[in-house]
């Protein structure tokens, strides 16, 4: 039994891992310079070759220079900021990218509590 957590535990944290390496960024994007928001938007889109665009590297680069003046706290205060000011659709990209890391966290841990109900149940 405990060899068993501990090994769904390893798993688990192995995912938030990835998730942190590959997303944790854009919280931090007013930080960077360019050469690190290429790098690092780079990795995402490789990270999501069908799913991402490489028009992704110069709308975040863009965005963190307007983000810079907006001056936004959170990755979801930046997010919120996109729709309010309706530039969604300007930074499409961004705005997806932002929108999948705020999910990412909640979808996983909705997964886990059902299937911990699930294995209850059986």
């Amino acid at each position: 039994m405990i060899d068993s957590l501990l090994a769904e535990l390893e798993k688990r944290m192995k995912m938030y891992d990835y998730i942190s390496k590959t997303f944790r960024f854009l919280s931090k994007l007013t930080s960077l310079n360019i050469e690190q928001i290429e790098d690092k938007a780079k990795n995402l889109v490789s990270s999501y070759p069908g799913d991402s665009e490489d028009t992704l590297v110069p709308e975040l680069i863009q965005f963190a220079a307007f983000m810079r003046i907006q001056k936004p706290l959170t990755v979801n205060e930046s997010a919120k900021l996109l729709s309010s000011m309706n530039l969604s659709q300007t930074f499409l990209n961004v705005d997806i990218a932002l929108l999948v890391y705020l999910c990412m966290m909640v979808s996983t841990a909705s997964g886990e509590l059902v299937a911990s109900k699930l294995a209850k149940a059986s």
